[in-house]
């Protein structure tokens, strides 16, 4: 196969105008994003080495997957871990994941320590919970255990998780009106600990809860 061939034709994709058509020795070749036609001067008679072609490629690989990974950024906040997934599974390859992760940290684009403390602070304002289920959450997402323990460290400085628990509690108790105050206690407890709060937090927020019940014993 000949390693230099010409470009016969450039032509606009009818799908995206932004978007042209490469045709080599009057076959179509491969399509590319017009950035690429200015930088490697892709123009009608022009005569393109085989190599060259293969860089192109790698070229439009990288900014297909670049402008993937900033459509999902668009969504919503990534962690690395997230963005790293959703990448694998549009079918990109390892090099050029960890171009596009890359460039996007050194944009910061993205950051898990300003993801681990947005993802917490969203947690608390739109479904309180402990710290032992942010930190499962937070490990889910691929974010370091040293950002992990630093983020939540510093937030519940601010905020105590006995008077989130009090709060759910509060806010939770009536769902269970109608049973035995015994069950009720249960439902409640359980409750809390599902939402990852640890038992001594529990313990004492449910023990305040129930000296101001009256029809529970003391």
């Amino acid at each position: 196969m000949a390693r230099i061939k010409e470009i016969t034709r450039v032509e606009p994709q009818k799908r995206n105008k932004k978007r042209r058509s490469i045709f080599l020795d009057g076959e179509f070749a491969f399509g590319v994003d017009e950035e690429l036609i200015y930088k490697y001067e892709l123009y009608e008679g022009s005569r393109i080495n085989l190599d060259t072609v293969g860089k192109i490629l790698e070229e439009e690989e990288f900014k297909r997957a670049l402008d993937k990974a900033l459509r999902f950024l668009a969504y919503r906040a990534r962690s690395e871990k997230e963005m790293r997934d959703k990448l694998v599974q549009s079918g990109y390859d390892e090099d050029t994941i960890v171009r596009v992760i890359t460039i996007l940290k050194e944009k910061k684009y993205i950051n898990d320590k300003e993801f681990a403390s947005l993802f917490v602070r969203e947690r608390l304002r739109l479904r309180p919970s402990g710290q032992y289920l942010l930190k499962h959450e937070l490990k889910q997402k691929g974010i370091p255990e040293e950002i992990v323990n630093n983020t939540l460290a510093d937030i519940f400085s601010e905020y105590s998780q006995t008077e989130i628990a009090r709060d759910l509690i509060r806010k939770k108790e009536n769902s269970y009106r109608n049973l035995e105050p015994n069950i009720r206690r249960k439902r409640l407890t359980d409750f809390l600990l599902r939402r990852g709060f640890d038992w001594d937090i529990v313990a004492i927020v449910m023990e305040e809860w129930q000296n101001e019940s009256n029809d529970l014993p003391g």
